[in-house]
């Protein structure tokens, strides 16, 4: 949910000349979509997006974000810039939230599972050259213990809650729909057991940490930049991949994974870069990397 902003529009104008070396700044549009507070601005002629931050990120939370972009600029990498402050820094604070400054990229973002055919090729490959580029970078390490944790005696009576809970509801349709989908995760947990997950067996790279369809930006058949690198970390590249690929392929809108469709999108990104037997393989998952 977007937050308020502590900001009014008409006081934008004198916040950015006081901060930046700009003799005249407008404000354009608030760009809608997101999840923290976006305005398109004028600046001595050139578009520029302010963006604050939500209240639970502080600078230091997303200051490594320009360094990032930074980088993957000077490397080729479609990303954007951003703009430096009279007092040197990219990322400032004002009524304690955190704000800053990128130049505007052409383009429009896509709505989850609606990418064409054409944006996945470019999003798997541009996902590992985002990896190629980055693993000189320090960023704090992200590894989900739930992947590795879970207890499948646990998940079978939280599925058997969930069962009986629904046979209560008086809407017939949707007892049906809950049930049917809870008793097919119930005949499923038992596979679970052949499966041994270690955190070691799945490799780690610095990585966007949030890349999916929503930080797109596409243009005439052309993914033109990916924005947002504030999540940044090193964490699993399978993570990336297989959430990148959900979240934009069409037919996974109704949680479903077309296998075929991922062997595909996982082929793509190995043409760039490697990955262990066992980030892919469910016989690598039993060592045999």
């Amino acid at each position: 949910m977007l937050e308020k902003s502590v900001l009014q529009v008409d006081e934008i104008p004198d916040l950015l000349l006081s901060r930046y070396d700009f003799s005249d700044v407008s404000v354009h549009a608030p760009l809608e979509g997101g999840t923290a507070n976006l305005w398109t601005v004028r600046c001595d002629g050139r578009l520029n997006v302010l963006k604050e931050f939500q209240s639970r990120l502080s600078v230091s939370d997303v200051q490594t974000e320009p360094e990032i972009n930074l980088v993957l600029k000077q490397r080729g990498l479609p990303v954007v810039s951003f703009v430096e402050t009279l007092s040197g820094d990219y990322v400032w604070s004002y009524r304690d939230r955190a704000f800053h400054l990128q130049t505007y990229a052409e383009g429009h973002a896509l709505q989850s599972n609606q990418a064409p055919p054409w944006l996945m090729g470019q999003a798997a490959r541009l996902l590992s050259d985002i990896h190629e580029a980055m693993p000189d970078l320090v960023l704090p390490s992200w590894k989900p213990s739930k992947w590795y944790d879970f207890d499948r005696s646990q998940l079978d009576a939280d599925y058997s809650k969930l069962l009986e809970d629904a046979e209560r509801l008086d809407d017939e349709e949707a007892r049906d729909a809950i049930r049917t989908d809870l008793e097919f995760r119930l005949r499923l947990t038992p596979d679970l057991d052949q499966f041994e997950l270690r955190p070691e067996m799945f490799t780690c790279r610095a990585t966007h940490g949030d890349y999916h369809i929503g930080q797109f930006l596409v243009s005439d058949a052309e993914l033109v930049a990916v924005v947002d690198f504030s999540a940044a970390c090193q964490g699993p590249v399978v993570w990336e991949i297989i959430r990148s690929f959900t979240c934009a392929d069409p037919a996974c809108a109704d949680g479903s994974i077309p296998v075929q469709s991922l062997v595909t999108y996982v082929g793509q990104y190995l043409e760039k870069s490697a990955l262990q037997r066992s980030d892919i393989d469910p016989k690598g998952l039993q060592g045999n990397n």
